[in-house]
């Protein structure tokens, strides 16, 4: 049996071909981020401890969601 992928910093999420989404629990907007366009010194960061702030109402109440790139209905060129 294989052993588990553990994704768990912002680098993780790169290699495995992750997308990581925010969620504002406030306003309920959601977006996927970028986790390329990120400075490199964050690649090393829990992907849950970056700091986000919703793009339409500003809020720091923020979730988050994981998907894997190019699935059908979760993230990547589908969403």
């Amino acid at each position: 049996m294989p052993a588990p992928i553990i994704v768990r910093t912002v680098a993780d999420f790169i290699a495995h071909r992750q997308t990581l989404s925010a969620w504002c629990r406030a306003c309920h907007h959601r977006a996927e981020i970028d986790l390329t366009k990120l400075p490199p010194d964050m690649a090393l960061i829990p992907a849950h401890r970056l700091k986000v702030v919703c793009t339409k109402c500003g809020s720091r109440d923020v979730g988050y969601l994981v998907g894997l790139i190019d699935s059908p209905g979760v993230g990547g060129a589908h969403a």
